[in-house]
């Protein structure tokens, strides 16, 4: 176990009897946590659902035995009221660690990729938030997205208490925006009749556009680098890889996941603001809701914005 957090690690599992709630059972099971940490295993139901309470503890019940043998503490909360509400709260009052909750419910709609308590707890909850997708698989390949931004510094901070097996993989993406549009070009459209362009000015315009692409590759590796140099100081273990994109953020994330065998997405956003509403980035929410993996969240401080949004 490598961390630096010097209060004992908590974890809050969201339990609804669902395949994707028990893989989050699982997945906690699979962690090197050390003795003194506490899961609370936790089934919040709505007040109208009260005649369903045996199926409930049934549930938890369930979830306890897959933790048995695991020598850390154990308890379970039995809790009526609006699940992401109570779940969000409890979190922040008991200074919750991680909290874990299936991508799925057990009554989603078929073919639902992210579920409507999942999705909430990751909007507004102020604790780092883990979705898992059935079937469960040990995090032995792991990726972590970086842009730069105080949202990604948190997220790599983070791994400083989250329980990753020694001796995994984690790869480090940073992905560079799509290539500038030469002026040229935008005035063509501007103007498709009346503007005409010569040879020296199209050659100008592509050393520059050449100059722009050198340049932020060139501070794109220099980020990775320091990703890296940071991880290995509190985790020699991991084989790190760094990877260099370019094009639309969440769309080159998902395609490296669906071509590679990674288990688990890292990635921060944005904390709660004054205003109310869809307050993740619009990367960290696509990822949730097409990723083929788990998905680990890290909120970050409010006024953290991302440099792609």
């Amino acid at each position: 176990m490598f961390t630096n957090n010097p209060k004992p690690m908590h974890i809050l599992i969201a339990i609804d009897g669902s395949e994707h709630a028990m893989a989050g059972v699982q997945v906690v099971r699979a962690m090197p946590l050390p003795a003194e940490a506490l899961v609370t295993l936790m089934t919040v139901f709505l007040p109208r659902n009260a005649s369903n309470i045996t199926e409930y503890e049934l549930n938890l019940q369930k979830a306890r035995h897959l933790l048995e043998g695991k020598n850390i503490q154990v308890r379970e909360e039995l809790l009526a009221g609006i699940p992401a509400e109570v779940l969000s709260d409890f979190a922040v009052t008991n200074q919750v660690s991680l909290i874990v909750v299936g991508a799925v419910g057990l009554r989603a709609t078929m073919g639902i990729l992210l579920g409507g308590v999942a999705q909430q707890i990751v909007e507004y909850a102020q604790r780092p938030v883990l979705v898992v997708r059935a079937p469960f698989n040990p995090f032995q390949h792991a990726l972590l997205v970086t842009d730069g931004s105080e949202c990604s510094e948190r997220a790599l901070e983070y791994l400083h208490q989250f329980s990753l097996p020694e001796n995994s993989a984690l790869d480090v993406m940073h992905v560079l925006p799509p290539p500038p549009v030469p002026q040229s070009v935008v005035m063509a459209y501007a103007w498709p009749v009346s503007y005409t362009t010569n040879d020296q000015m199209l050659g100008m315009e592509e050393r520059e556009v050449k100059r722009i692409l050198k340049e932020e590759e060139d501070q794109g590796d220099a980020l990775l680098a320091r990703s890296l140099e940071k991880i290995r100081t509190f985790r020699p273990d991991l084989e790190l890889k760094s990877i260099l994109r370019r094009g639309d953020a969440a769309t080159e994330v998902l395609e490296y996941t669906h071509n590679n065998p990674i288990d688990l997405i890292i990635a921060g956003s944005r904390g709660l603001s004054q205003v109310r509403g869809w307050l993740l980035g619009s990367v960290s929410r696509k990822l949730l809701h097409y990723a083929n993996c788990s998905v680990l969240v890290v909120r970050s401080q409010p006024g953290c914005t991302p440099e792609f949004p």
